[in-house]
């Protein structure tokens, strides 16, 4: 048991129980007087005391565990900028909870959804300026890698669109109650605008999907299906295979700024500006 509260599994909750771990990652945020930071996943607090020790405006922090919100909102550490909301995150509309604000985010993600809340963090950029997160070191290996390495892939291409990714330091499994079998990451985004409007990104990564659903094929074969059921007219395939040269290239070798302007090309739309 971590500090009064026992894991449960259908949180896939692994919590933090490593003080300079816990400190590293709120240095990470560089929280200033103006920021409101969200937290996904409190906990038993190991993250919330720090960010209550911050300068920070307001804190908000967003846990599905009841027990989880109770354990926190009665620490001695908790000040009037905090507050606790039991809620799944991914169903929280940040613009009526932050009602126009922007703000920073932090959490150590649970590992059974953390690409959804990945993209979830994602699609949400417009409501955050940055976020320090903790996953997988397996996970975080895909959100930073560049195009030609093995772990590039869709998450890879999808998180360039809306942020900057980079990998600051990994965690060991000890730093954890109880402690998970693979070691973990700490990543931190900057959030910035999307290049598509947000009625395309769902068919964007639709795209980015079939590219990469045989990596050892080349573009121009992976992208048949897609191609078919979106009824691509045959000589703009053909020309956009050949100005990207997608009938020599593996899905690995494109860029995250290509991907862009090849689906661009094909669904006929500009880019924003």
């Amino acid at each position: 048991m971590a500090k009064g509260i026992a894991p449960r599994r259908r949180f896939s909750q692994n919590f933090l129980t490593d003080v300079r771990v816990a400190q590293r990652i709120v240095s990470e945020l560089t929280i200033t007087p103006d920021d409101t930071v969200i937290e996904i996943g409190p906990g038993t607090g190991a993250l919330t005391k720090w960010l209550a020790a911050s300068p920070a405006k307001r804190i908000i922090a967003i846990d599905a565990d009841e027990r989880a919100i109770e354990h926190c909102s009665r620490q001695p550490w908790v000040t009037p900028r905090c507050m606790f909301i039991q809620a799944d995150v991914r169903l929280v509309n940040l613009a009526d909870l932050l009602s126009g604000e922007k703000a920073v985010l932090v959490g150590n993600l649970p590992y059974n959804i953390t690409s959804e809340l990945v993209f979830w963090i994602l699609d949400n950029q417009e409501h955050l300026t940055r976020a320090v997160i903790m996953v997988q070191l397996e996970v975080a290996r895909r959100l930073v890698a560049p195009e030609g390495s093995k772990e590039y892939g869709i998450q890879s291409v999808a998180v360039r669109q809306g942020a900057k990714p980079n990998l600051l330091f990994t965690v060991k499994p000890g730093s954890f109650f109880p402690a998970p079998s693979v070691q973990s990451a700490v990543v931190r985004f900057l959030l910035h605008p999307h290049p598509l409007p947000d009625s395309l990104i769902p068919g964007f990564r639709e795209f980015v999907r079939a590219a990469f659903s045989m990596r050892r094929k080349l573009a121009s074969n992976t992208l048949k299906h897609w191609l078919a059921i979106q009824n691509i007219k045959q000589d703009l395939q053909r020309d956009v295979i050949k100005e990207f040269r997608l009938s020599e290239r593996r899905p690995e070798t494109i860029s995250p700024v290509e991907y862009i302007k090849i689906f661009c090309r094909l669904v006929g739309v500009s880019l924003n500006t």
